[in-house]
């Protein structure tokens, strides 16, 4: 195999350097739920499920932060870092430059992660300690620092306590150093040139296939597949949704064939729930779960059983690895049900108040009023006493504020004044109440009467004007005379006339006028 070799050295170099006192960070108040913050459903941790996220907002910027299951991903705005997380993590790290690490426990601050969901932390920085800032100066840039088995990130400076510290730096395509050192006053600064090393082929498969290859922290694809991986030792990780994560050592030679095969171990354990009634709502740990086999990770978790109108159950549980467990509940009525049929359909409904919109309405025991209103109707009210498991089923029928007057004349062309309006005759639909009624017709005798019409009322009423006038029959020689009566001229001998006194004139041509009064 062909290496390319670079100088490889420590130096300690001598500094006039004085413990300096570090600052501690630590969190204001409690942890806050954040339902506003919304969180991006894309990003996914390693078992595939949906992010959870830590918001640490401060007035100190520069963290940088470490998690036990790995931060997936850090979106950084000034005062705001978000940390997507696995909803199964419990223990984040804070560190700043000048400050001591913060290790947080998140149940301590109140705060249990699920996916989807956003809690925050407030962070400052007070109190004081006694570290000594070592600095390490590594060629080629951006190698990953540990000490003590933890990462530090690509640091130049990092502050640590006196005496002995295991170092590691870590830089893809380059051999890792691993190197105890010894902090002091005098010793606070360590400079590493590494030595570039080939990639050699590397097979790698699993048992089911599919897991995410992860190499020194660096997505290789998924198995079985191979890749290429300088000579060395090297972090390996299988990643695969509901198995157990591996996390091994890579031993990657020249020689040989690099063949790697795993058996990976499904993480889960089974919570198998029978709920009546059927139709209740199951929660694991706040994620909907249903009737029947639940797969879940093992470990503790909480699960809810309820029911709008029922009594809800709640419990925890360890799950082993591989475990199953059955849980059977039964909930129980604590209420009663209300469901009205109300005519007119369109009838406002109100019960104690609160407008009714159909269908079976729930409620808890006690005494309900229903209102029932339309308009041109008359308003229906009843007192029903709901008990635990009652069903009540109510029609309610209101009855139409009206009366009906089913109007006859004759002539059928004579204007009809009901209350001084006009109406048309026939069946007519008007409010109870006391009515006058005139019919009028040029000619005739109008006609007057009065009447009331209760609720539900028809009343038929029948009227037949008499004509207001009389006849008068001329009998005249020679038969094309002319008859004027009061200024008005008649050429015919059968005229009608209104009641009264009249003269008629009566005249021919080449005959004497005659007059007579009637």
């Amino acid at each position: 195999m062909k290496y390319l070799l670079l100088y490889f050295f420590a130096v300690f170099i001598t500094v006039t350097a004085f413990p300096q006192e570090m600052s501690q960070l630590r969190v204001v108040g409690k942890g806050e739920y954040r339902p506003d913050e919304l969180i991006d459903r894309s990003r996914i941790d390693d078992n595939g499920k949906v992010c959870a996220a830590v918001l640490i907002e401060s007035d100190l910027d520069g963290f940088y932060f470490q998690a036990n299951n790995n931060i997936v991903k850090l979106n950084h705005l000034p005062g705001r870092d978000f940390l997507f997380v696995s909803p199964g993590e419990r223990v984040i790290e804070i560190n700043k430059s000048g400050y001591l690490p913060l290790k947080i426990i998140l149940r301590e601050y109140g705060i249990k992660l699920e996916s989807g969901q956003t809690w925050a932390l407030k962070i400052t920085g007070d109190k004081k300690s006694e570290l000594i800032p070592v600095t390490f100066l590594v060629q080629p840039a951006g190698a990953e620092i540990f000490i003590d088995g933890k990462s530090k990130g690509q640091v130049e400076s990092c502050p640590l306590g006196t005496g002995e510290h295991e170092l590691q730096i870590v830089k893809p395509g380059y051999e890792t150093v691993i190197q105890k050192i010894t902090v002091s006053v005098e010793s606070a600064m360590y400079k590493f040139t590494l030595k570039e090393v080939q990639d050699e082929k590397v097979f790698i498969a699993s048992t089911p296939k599919g897991a995410k290859i992860e190499i020194d922290r660096e997505i290789k694809g998924e198995t079985d597949r191979e890749v290429f991986v300088p000579s060395g030792l090297h972090k390996l990780s299988l990643i695969k949704a509901d198995y157990l994560r591996i996390d091994t050592t890579l031993s990657v030679t020249a020689i040989g064939k690099n063949r790697y095969s795993y058996n990976l171990i499904r993480n889960i354990a089974v919570l198998n729930i029978s709920a009546t009634p059927a139709d209740a709502e199951i929660l694991i740990d706040n994620l909907t779960a249903h009737q029947g086999l639940n797969e879940i990770l093992p470990g503790e978790h909480t699960f809810s059983i309820s029911k709008k109108g029922y009594g809800s159950e709640e419990n925890s549980i360890s799950l082993k690895l591989g475990e199953v467990s059955s849980q059977s509940f039964s909930l129980k009525r604590i209420d009663g049900t209300i469901s009205l049929n109300v005519m007119p359909a369109d009838a406002q409904v109100k019960i104690n108040g609160k407008t009714y919109s159909g269908g079976e309405m729930r409620v808890e025991p006690g005494t309900y009023d229903i209102a029932v209103s339309k308009l041109g109707y008359l308003s229906a009210n009843e007192n029903i006493a709901v008990k635990v498991g009652d069903d009540i089923n109510k029609a309610i029928r209101l009855i139409k504020n009206a009366a009906y007057i089913n109007l006859t004349i004759n002539p059928t062309d004579a204007e009809v004044l009901l209350n001084g309006r006009n109406i048309n005759v026939g069946r007519t639909e008007v409010k109870p109440d006391k009515y006058s009624i005139e019919i009028i017709k040029d000619g005739y005798l109008s006609v007057q009467d009065t009447f009331s019409l209760v609720v539900g009322q028809e009343k038929s009423k029948n009227y037949t004007l008499i004509k207001n006038s009389g006849t008068v029959n001329f009998s005249i020689t020679p038969s094309n005379a002319v008859i004027i009566i009061n200024d008005k001229r008649y050429n015919e001998q059968t005229i009608e006339l209104r009641p009264g006194n009249y003269k008629a004139q009566i005249s021919a041509d080449y005959y004497r006028d005659k007059s007579e009064s009637f």
